[in-house]
């Protein structure tokens, strides 16, 4: 179990990691405003586009292979639904899960203050568009199935090596 649950728990940090360079990769893009027109801007728009997609493209590649190796690992007929509707719309079931909702509602309604207000200029809406993407993607991960069997696991683990410390 403990093999088993390692293979995945390493797979979906590593999407967490690609999936945040995705994010932020947004950030980059007005470094590219301040540099004249030219040869280095153009550059600059390059690389921050090779890195978005790269991270993007690999980071649901590997959620998909990790989706995959998840219902081989583990038999899907051990777990009970717990409701009908789909985990990404399950809000606060855990830790990082509440820490991303909670980020992910205050991105939505300071997304759509500015916008009544009419202030997105500058930099503040590539800050704004970066967590957004960020906190929607750690929402999806984290209320998902494979974090919820990856705690739960985590759990019974060290449940079961502390009743084995107990009886010596």
């Amino acid at each position: 179990m403990k093999l088993r649950n390692g293979i995945i728990k390493k797979y979906f940090w590593c999407i967490i990691l690609l999936l945040t360079i995705m994010s932020f990769t947004f950030l980059l893009m007005p470094i590219a405003n301040y540099m004249q027109n030219g040869w280095k801007q153009r550059l600059v728009l390059v690389i921050v586009g090779i890195l978005f997609w790269i991270s993007f493209i690999s980071g649901y590649v590997l959620l998909i292979i990790t989706i995959k190796k998840f219902k081989k690992l583990f038999n899907q007929e051990n777990f009970e639904a717990e409701s009908k509707l789909p985990n990404c719309f399950k809000f606060f079931s855990n830790t990082y899960a509440a820490i991303a909702d909670a980020i992910l509602i205050a991105v939505i309604v300071v997304l759509i203050v500015i916008t009544i207000l009419g202030r997105m200029t500058g930099v503040f809406p590539y800050i704004v568009l970066a967590i957004l993407v960020f906190s929607i993607n750690m929402h999806c991960l984290f209320n998902g199935n494979i974090y919820k069997t990856i705690r739960t696991n985590d759990t019974r683990e060290r449940k079961r090596c502390k009743g084995m410390k107990d009886v010596n």
